[in-house]
Parts: structure tokens; C-alpha cells; sequence
């Protein structure tokens, strides 16, 4: 199996640590298409939300959800849905948003995926 590499800003790759991705054999989505994880580019607000709650449903299921956001969280992985996490809710995070599904116990991974794909955004106030 060729060396997994891991995405870095600026376009640089890195590789993966082995062991990174034994979890993954476990995960309720190996056997589902890419493309319900995965958009298309240009897709319009309807069909991603329904997209990512048909993918949230899957991950809620899901035995290493835990791991999986995790991964996606740690590498980072700007696209798609892992873990329970929406590309907007990842996003939220990296910029302090709004805490980690992980880190927030009394909000499951799919709710915080789904507030986020639903349109919900983090307002900042601004002195007058």
C-alpha cells in the first residue's frame, strides 16, 4: 500500500504515522460513496444539508466516530464530513468559534454538524 500523506497549508505534504488509519476499517461509512461525504463543487445549499444529514446520520452510528473527528480535526481536513463534523463546524473550530465536539459533552457530534449545516453562524458583537 503506497505512504499515505497528509494535505498542509501551502500545499506541502507530510506523511501520515502508520497505524493512523486502523480505525478506519471499523467505520460505518467504509462501504458507502465517497460523494455523500463529499460534495461536488457548485452544490447548492439544499442538497449539501440534505448530503450532510444523510452523512451525520451514518457517522452518528458510527463505532470510531471519536477517532475519525479526531483525525479530521487533527491533521486538519478542510473537506467533507468526518467524525460527525460539517467542513463549516471544523471550520468554526480552527477559528475559536466554537469548542470541539469532544470537548463539549452535553452537544453530540451530530448535533454540532448539523447546527453548523444548517446555517447557524458564530456572531462576534463590535463596540459602537
Amino acid at each position: 500500500m503506497p505512504e499515505r500523506r497528509a494535505a498542509q497549508p501551502g500545499g506541502r505534504n507530510r506523511p501520515v504515522p502508520e497505524g493512523t488509519w486502523e480505525w478506519h476499517q471499523s467505520a460505518a461509512c467504509a462501504g458507502e460513496p465517497s460523494d455523500v461525504f463529499y460534495g461536488p463543487e457548485g452544490e447548492k445549499l439544499p442538497a449539501r444539508r440534505a448530503r450532510e444529514t444523510r452523512a451525520l446520520s451514518i457517522c452518528a452510528a458510527c463505532p470510531v466516530c471519536d477517532e475519525c473527528r479526531n483525525h479530521a480535526l487533527g491533521l486538519p481536513e478542510s473537506y467533507g464530513v468526518w467524525g460527525g463534523t460539517t467542513e463549516g463546524s471544523r471550520l468554526a473550530v480552527r477559528r475559536g468559534r466554537r469548542p470541539a465536539p469532544h470537548e463539549h459533552p452535553a452537544a453530540p457530534a451530530a448535533s454540532v454538524g448539523q447546527a453548523a449545516s444548517s446555517g447557524v453562524t458564530a456572531t462576534r458583537s463590535v463596540p459602537a
